[in-house]
């Protein structure tokens, strides 16, 4: 990696850490539709379509809103591209397609409407699996990858995502955000509803006072 990368791979991660945050969409310089593999995909850009580019995947649960901060800093020496992920936020949400391979080829076809045959692949939390198979799949058109908070693939990303009694409690959003229901429940701002569901789940992610487990689905309903 020259140099010129690795400053830059520093500077995402050290701006990335401060600026941290999921929720909604974000605006950007320029807010698009673009439509690649059969999915419309929301996409924010930033900065001159003449500079390299830089595409910033989120992570789980997140959408290009987590990257509102890092992105406008970007823009002054990087055309960067923040899209919704399939499945979140602006972007189409189809009942399947989101493999990692089948993530990169959407990634791909977006960098293709914008006239980049190269570029720059960040990815946070599940995000930076998406830019594994990017990278691998597509290597004569990665600049570079910079691969942020998540385990790796055929080394240790088993350890973190399967339940074991080391992770009760310290994963539980994992079970709370499959759960079929139970987020949407909340999200909606009626979580008092599930009031009767937070003792099992309590339980099963280690937790034993179901009280307390029912006062902070009360916190989180306001």
């Amino acid at each position: 990696m020259t140099v010129a990368r690795a400053a830059m791979a520093a500077i995402v991660a050290i701006v990335f850490i401060a600026s941290m945050a999921a929720a909604e969409t974000t605006q950007g310089d320029q807010q698009m539709k673009i439509e690649t593999n059969g999915v419309v995909y929301n996409v924010a850009i930033y900065g001159s379509r003449k500079k390299e580019a830089v595409v910033l995947m989120h992570g789980w649960m997140g959408t290009s809103h987590s990257w509102r901060k890092l992105a406008p800093l970007l823009a002054d020496d990087w055309f960067v591209i923040v899209p919704d992920m399939r499945g979140y936020g602006g972007t189409d949400k189809p009942e399947d397609g989101y493999d990692a391979v089948n993530l990169a080829t959407d990634i791909r076809g977006i960098l293709g409407h914008l006239g980049k045959s190269r570029s720059h692949i960040v990815g946070h939390d599940m995000g930076a699996l998406v830019t594994l198979a990017f990278a691998g799949t597509y290597p004569e058109e990665t600049i570079s990858l910079t691969y942020l908070d998540e385990p790796l693939v055929g080394y240790n990303l088993d350890q973190f995502t399967v339940y074991r009694e080391e992770n009760y409690g310290g994963y539980w959003h994992f079970g709370f955000n499959t759960a079929p229901g139970l987020p949407e429940l909340l999200l909606k701002g009626t979580g008092v509803r599930g009031l009767d569901r937070a003792p099992d789940a309590c339980a099963k992610s280690g937790c034993r006072d179901s009280r307390g487990s029912a006062d902070l689905c009360r916190q989180s309903a306001r």
